[in-house]
């Protein structure tokens, strides 16, 4: 029996190793490619160049979003590394790699089996959008990281055992997480909400929460309000799909979307939310700590969205993957000789549900165009070649974070610059935007966002197109590609 529990041992343990050696190939792999950063990464660059280290805490250019500290660290990097892709990209490969083993950890606190462990363990290692985000200058994969430890962190934490001032050390440590990324903040009320309902010391949970309580709602009015009443509308009008409300459709359409985008390429949504429901209602019966954390930040995040605070909507909602999984993962613990129908049943379901997690589908991983965007400025390279000092560069302002970004990777600096403000997308205004133009010069028009981008902001270069052929100008030179074009014309 000794053998054969030893054996057992040893297999699983080399399963795991498998299994982490995977996920952490398949990160690295991605990310050494390279990948150049598409619009909104360049629009987080711009804001890494033109700000010092402590200078997040306030509206980004370009009307992006990301947490201070997560801004701040990648800048640390650049200070070290330089500006370029692989430095700038760093924290979110990081925060890719830890989350493997923070997930791991987390699944053998809510899972019973190990078969169940490294079954979910070796789905989020293949994960495709865990591994498309660790390679992208974006804050969700750093918010993955961070509500995994936040999850372990207080699941682990108890207030009964410690003094006041560790207490307070805690909610500022609360404070940190919460700064670093939004979505902490469900799991820190979570546990106080838990606290509460266990009747833990109540001078302790008072400890804790209030300088937390006290600092978040400082920060909220100081900061977070007039960023709120300024981008609201912008805000909602983008992320609207992710607000639930009380109608049904609405409810079912977020879910499908959501799982949809999670475990791509598997579509079948309707058997996973099915093994979802499954594993949420073994989840609630199931006491322990760590269970009643995950689903109270759960219940919170929902009621979150209902009130319209923050969306459920696939990269928004990407910290919620884990905890997905992890109820998806949890009907497998009902599996045994003893229940085969029931084995038999959710085996299905669970093997039909992740049926394109395939070989081709891994494989896809390692080629050289792997997560190839469409909307980078590769031809920036030939203007950084071609340009000289008596032409005038046009960039557009939908652009000119793209701009400002490459212009620093190849250390290119024009002498003539006009920034173009596109404030509307029509034919005539573009014309009297080109007749405005000083004449008898030789123009680089360059477009990227734009001219990749498949909705209003193609119309720019477009009509940039129409007005050549208009007006009969001459092109002097012209490159192009899915990503980018760039133009020479003499007006």
């Amino acid at each position: 029996m000794n053998r054969i529990l030893a054996k057992t041992k040893y297999i699983n343990q080399t399963l795991l190793f498998l299994i982490f050696a995977l996920a952490f190939v398949l990160r690295v792999k991605t990310y050494l490619l390279a990948r150049p950063l598409f619009h909104d990464e360049c629009s987080l660059a711009a804001s890494i160049l033109l700000r010092n280290i402590f200078g997040f805490f306030h509206p980004l250019e370009f009307d992006q979003k990301a947490p201070a500290i997560f801004m701040m660290l990648s800048k640390a990097v650049t200070y070290l590394f330089g500006i370029r892709e692989l430095s700038i990209k760093f924290i979110s490969l990081a925060s890719g790699l830890f989350s493997v083993v923070l997930f791991y950890f987390l699944s053998k606190r809510v899972l019973k089996t190990q078969f169940s462990v490294l079954v979910s363990n070796f789905l989020f290692a293949i994960n495709y959008q865990l591994i498309y985000w660790s390679q992208k200058f974006k804050q969700y994969s750093f918010d993955v990281c961070l509500f995994l430890a936040s999850l372990l962190l207080f699941s682990k934490l108890d207030l009964e055992k410690i003094g006041y001032k560790k207490c307070f050390l805690y909610s500022f440590v609360s404070v940190l997480l919460i700064l670093a990324s939004f979505p902490c903040i469900f799991v820190v009320g979570a546990y106080i909400l838990f606290c509460i309902i266990k009747k833990v010391n109540y001078k302790k949970t008072l400890a804790f929460s209030s300088p937390l309580i006290i600092f978040s709602s400082l920060y909220y009015f100081k900061t977070l309000y007039n960023v709120q009443t300024k981008d609201m509308s912008t805000y909602f009008e983008y992320w609207q799909g992710g607000f639930l409300t009380f109608n049904i459709n609405k409810i079912i359409m977020i879910f499908r979307e959501n799982f949809n985008f999670f475990f791509e390429p598997n579509h079948f949504a309707l058997i996973g939310v099915a093994l979802f429901i499954v594993g949420f209602i073994l989840l609630t019966k199931s006491k322990g700590k760590t269970n009643g954390i995950i689903l109270l930040s759960f219940l919170g995040i929902i009621l979150a969205s209902f009130l319209q605070i923050y969306p459920i909507w696939q990269r928004m909602a990407l910290y919620l993957l884990p905890i997905v999984l992890l109820f998806i993962s949890k009907p497998l613990d009902l599996l045994s000789g003893t229940r085969k129908i029931t084995s038999f049943i959710i085996g299905v379901f669970f093997l039909t549900y992740f049926s394109q997690y395939n070989l081709p589908y891994v494989g896809s991983f390692l080629k050289q165009d792997a997560f190839a965007q469409t909307d980078a400025i590769t031809t920036f390279s030939k203007l950084a070649q071609r340009y000289n000092d008596k032409d005038i560069l046009v960039v557009n302002s939908s652009t000119k974070a793209d701009f400002i970004y490459y212009s620093q990777v190849y250390k290119f600096k024009p002498k003539q610059v006009i920034i173009i403000p596109i404030t509307r997308y029509d034919k005539e205004y573009y014309y009297s935007v080109m007749n405005s133009l000083p004449k008898g010069y030789d123009y680089w028009f360059v477009f990227g966002w734009e001219y990749s981008h498949n909705s209003k902001f193609r119309a720019i270069p477009e009509n940039f197109e129409s007005y050549l052929k208009d007006f009969h100008l001459k092109v002097l030179e012209k490159y192009q590609d899915e990503r980018s074009l760039l133009v020479k014309v003499k007006i």
